[in-house]
């Protein structure tokens, strides 16, 4: 069975991202947002109605989803062009794994610092189920649409980076393709929702 946590690549590239200072501040100053964004749509009165609750909810997952969007392909899209430019690449593959094993190491490894992201914002939206008009298994369907998104915009960045032979193209176009893949599925839901025998496509 294969065990990411004892990959190389994978733990190569997760203690570098980990104790990088940049990551650590822009992890710190995500979380922050997110908590300010609660406190600021937080009622007046400290009493939650259903309404307030599914506005806020709705709100802090399209946040969650935005900071995937942001996040992921600075983080994906260049682990392999920048082998490239450091002229290691060729390194990689003298070592005893196989392709496949240093894409997922690579792939997990970028994607670890989002989901961490992800996962340490679970109590704030937590908050508003247990104030009632937010459902466990709703919080839970939402978290796992995040994280297959996280793991998709991963996979896709991840085939930029091996396609590109420079890091900001990569970047450049998987910012592109992720933007048009989240509006494939955002724009006809806003632009069907109008209208209302179009509402069940």
């Amino acid at each position: 069975m294969f065990r990411f946590w004892a990959n190389p690549i994978f733990l190569r590239e997760f203690r570098a991202n980990t104790r990088c200072r940049k990551t650590l501040a822009l992890t710190l100053t995500l979380i922050l947002a997110l908590a300010t964004t609660l406190a600021i749509l937080w009622p007046r009165t400290g009493i939650f109605a259903e309404t307030n609750t599914s506005e806020i909810f709705t709100v802090f997952l399209n946040l969650n989803l935005a900071l995937v969007i942001l996040l992921v392909p600075g983080f994906v899209s260049t682990t392999i062009t920048q082998e490239r430019e450091n002229r290691s690449f060729d390194m990689l593959f003298t070592t005893l794994l196989t392709p496949g094993e240093i894409l997922v190491g690579k792939l997990l490894a970028s994607l670890a610092i989002t989901f961490l992201v992800v996962i340490t914002s679970v109590p704030i939206p937590a908050i508003c189920a247990l104030s009632g008009g937010i459902s466990v298994p709703l919080l839970l369907k939402a978290y796992s649409v995040v994280l297959l998104a996280t793991l998709t915009y991963g996979l896709f960045g991840l085939a930029m980076s091996a396609l590109c032979q420079r890091s900001f193209t990569a970047l450049a176009l998987t910012y592109v393709g992720i933007l048009m893949m989240a509006g494939a599925t955002w724009l006809p839901s806003v632009l069907l929702s109008q209208l209302v025998y179009l509402r069940p496509l």
